[in-house]
């Protein structure tokens, strides 16, 4: 499949730059295809949007208990990963390398998540890869809590290895109802280095919230496609997790994450007109 063949929900914005070009849905500002040298890096199935190229998790990360944000002595309903994937973004500018998208808070958000707010995600790409600088402005009069996720689906071949580093030697396993559990009871560990650093390979179909991953550079091997390095600031996002849905999935999700219901219990504050700001990149 080519660039020009992948379909969204909204309209398509298409930046390149060398060997990398990315195509872009206004509907959840959602990447939906980064390809180098015209291969496709993140899984794409029309059908199954949800699980194609990289959905952004706002406000929340994962589940919370039992779908609901507590706040100020009432419940709001928000189920996994938040809701700003769920809406049309304005395209704010595109150019060759940049395409800028806004999402606004509505009376429809503010029952959900009872917060003014402006989201601007600026996507570029240049030789490296594909850089997305997100920043979530608090236009309300008292602090906003955060728990942000971004959650890439690599592209997974049948029989290909999957490969990434990490320092974690635990998790919380979300098959065993979020048990601790030591790496090696889930994953291969192929080489430790003396500074702790791990080589490992996923098998089966893991859902861990690795502990300590300690990490803001993340490589990924995925067969004999190039080594990637994920890059995501440990202050924004406080868990990487490692997913795949079945043992022959066609996609594996190595995500910057947060932990379990961190919504609620320990999120990140934005106080009253402050901005919160982060980047996360996918490159070479």
């Amino acid at each position: 499949m080519n660039i020009k063949q992948i379909k969204g929900i909204g309209d398509i914005a298409y930046i390149k730059h060398g060997n990398w070009s990315v195509c872009i849905d206004s509907h959840g500002a959602h990447v939906l295809g980064l390809f180098f040298k015209e291969k496709n890096l993140l899984h794409y199935n029309l059908a199954d949007m949800e699980h194609s190229g990289i959905p952004i998790c706002m406000p929340n990360f994962g589940p919370l208990i039992n779908d609901i944000f507590e706040h100020q002595g009432a419940d709001f309903a928000i189920t996994q990963h938040g809701f700003f994937r769920d809406y049309g973004y304005q395209l704010l500018n595109n150019s060759a390398t940049s395409a800028s998208y806004q999402l606004n808070s509505n009376p429809e958000t503010r029952q959900r998540f009872p917060f003014d707010f402006c989201f601007i995600v600026t996507f570029s790409i240049d030789d490296s890869g594909l850089t997305a600088a997100l920043s979530l402005t608090n236009e309300s009069d008292s602090s906003m809590p955060i728990a942000p996720g971004i959650h890439p689906y690599y592209a997974v071949t049948e029989g290909e290895d999957v490969v990434f580093e990490t320092r974690a030697q635990a998790a919380n396993d979300n098959n065993q109802d979020y048990a601790d559990v030591l790496i090696e009871d889930s994953l291969e560990v192929l080489f430790e280095s003396k500074s702790g650093l791990r080589r490992v390979r996923v098998i089966g179909k893991p859902d861990l919230h690795l502990k300590g991953h300690g990490l803001d550079e993340t490589r990924l091997t995925i067969g004999s496609n190039p080594v990637l390095t994920i890059t995501a600031d440990l202050t924004s996002f406080n868990r990487m997790t490692v997913w795949r849905k079945e043992t022959d999935s066609p996609f594996i999700c190595l995500e910057p994450a947060f932990v379990k219901n961190g919504l609620n219990d320990q999120p990140i504050s934005i106080p009253a007109g402050e901005t919160w700001s982060t980047v996360f990149q996918i490159g070479r």
